[in-house]
């Protein structure tokens, strides 16, 4: 057995930690090495200006379209530098479905004309043309500009329409299709009424449920305010309402009478004279109005507006013509108290005119003054239905075939002239208007070949004047 005393086991350690102080020694000193400044930057309280990466961005609004491309910067100091013409790649197209860039001042524009329209459509005048008005001067597509200035003279034009022709027979509501009006069947005859709340000016109905007010009347035994049609017109009536009273369909009629006017507009469009007559288009927005196509007026009376600025001028000098004519359809009828009504209508509201002061010289008998003042200029008539020079024809001026023509005209005429606005009546019109047409050139050519015949001249007048009715009332 040994006495040697056994040595402890010899631990070995690991050398990662210091391989690791090693490595980070040599990192240190290449960094050292490959900025020297850094220990001066890192212990430095000031923070070097950078130098600018890449080139100056250029100010919002400095180039031209949303997707144009910036030139780069490019450094003159050193004098001219030779470069090459790079075509630039053309710009992307939008994605699929998105809507095309609009400048903002366009749409701007855009929105104030949509606004401007709408007020238009609307019978509001003046804020259309205060609307179309705050376009003066913003840059827009020239067509904006135009509509946008169109519409501001056309709101005004005819907002004095309005004013000027705010009479009974022109541009005022029909009674026929106010919301109030009531009918009664008795026995086939209909009876139509509006109650009213009184009888002063300007008449006011009784718009919250006029049926059960006027019920209410009846039943009380005591009479109330009512328009009643009689005949052709209404007319206020104290009285006890009648039993079985409905409401009007007033949708359906709506409906019957915009069908009417498709039928007055198709006529219209297929006349060439008529297309390019103001008061063809006038009568036609006249008829929307006065039945409450509101949505329909705008646009007829634009139409007429477009074809004459002077829009009221023309058909205040219309009116007073078709009114002369009537006139004196009554007169070679006949009917001397019809006459004088229409001559009543003149004076009242065409005096100024000079239709008017024709009307009233031929209504006086003054022959001679009127043929005079006849051969002036005529404003405000239709060219097709102005006193015209005599057309080329192989027979030679034919005074019995003017009066003839004159003659076949005139019965269509006077049977027109008792009628309500329908369809027949207007075709009675468009029959009689054709054939005074011809008269009154039959009746030019005798005139040019013998200017001293006074009754010939005459008859040549009341055939125009007659034509002139025909012509603005086959459009009603």
């Amino acid at each position: 057995m040994s006495d040697a005393i056994a040595s402890p086991p010899v631990v070995r350690r690991r050398p990662w930690p210091l391989l690791g102080v090693a490595l980070l020694v040599v990192a240190m000193a290449a960094v050292w090495l490959s900025v020297p400044d850094l220990p001066r930057r890192l212990l430095s309280s000031t923070t070097p200006a950078q130098p600018p990466l890449g080139d100056v961005p250029i100010a919002i609004g400095s180039v031209g379209g949303d997707l144009a491309e910036r030139e780069p910067h490019t450094d003159w100091s050193t004098g001219p530098v030779a470069t090459a013409s790079i075509a630039k790649p053309a710009p992307e197209p939008p994605p699929r479905g998105s809507p095309t860039p609009v400048l903002t001042d366009d749409t701007t524009a855009v929105e104030l004309l949509a606004e401007a329209e709408r007020h238009y459509a609307a019978m509001d005048w003046d804020r259309a043309a205060s609307q179309a008005g705050r376009m003066a001067g913003r840059p827009c597509r020239p067509a904006i500009a135009q509509r946008a200035d169109s519409v501001a003279r056309g709101a005004v034009a005819l907002k004095r329409l309005f004013k000027e022709l705010d009479h009974r027979d022109e541009l005022h509501r029909n009674w026929e299709t106010h919301p109030s009006l009531l009918e009664r069947d008795d026995n086939g005859r209909t009876e139509l009424l509006v109650p009213l709340v009184s009888f002063e000016d300007p008449l006011v109905a009784v718009l919250e449920d006029p049926l059960g007010w006027t019920e209410g009347v009846r039943a009380s035994g005591s009479p109330g305010f009512f328009l009643v049609k009689t005949g052709s017109s209404f007319n206020k009536m104290h009285i006890v309402p009648p039993s079985r009273l409905i409401r009007v369909d007033q949708q359906a009629l709506a409906t019957q009478l915009g069908h009417q006017l498709d039928r007055t507009l198709a006529r219209i469009n297929g006349d060439a004279e008529m297309r390019d007559d103001p008061n063809a288009w006038y009568e036609a927005g006249k008829f929307a109005y006065r039945n409450r196509l509101d949505a329909r007026v705008t646009a007829l009376l634009d139409r007429a507006f477009r074809l004459d600025p002077d829009l009221a001028t023309t058909i205040r000098e219309g009116n007073a013509g078709a009114l002369f004519g009537a006139m004196v359809g009554h007169m070679k009828n006949g009917s001397k108290q019809q006459a004088a009504i229409f001559m009543n209508q003149i004076d009242q509201h065409y005096a100024d005119t000079r239709q008017g002061r024709l009307a009233r010289l031929y209504y006086d008998g003054r022959t001679a003054e009127l043929l005079t003042a006849a051969r002036e200029p005529a404003p405000g008539i239709p060219a097709a239905a102005a006193p015209a020079a005599p057309v080329a024809a192989a027979a030679p001026p034919d005074l019995a075939r003017a009066r003839q023509l004159c003659a076949d005209g005139s019965k269509p005429y006077f049977q027109a002239q008792g009628m309500p606005a329908t369809d027949q009546r207007n075709s009675l019109y468009h029959q009689a208007a054709a054939l005074l047409r011809q008269a009154k050139a039959a009746y030019a050519q005798w005139c040019d070949a013998h200017p001293d015949d006074t009754a010939a001249a005459m008859e040549m007048l009341e055939a125009g004047r007659m034509e002139i009715a025909a012509r603005k009332y086959e459009t009603l």
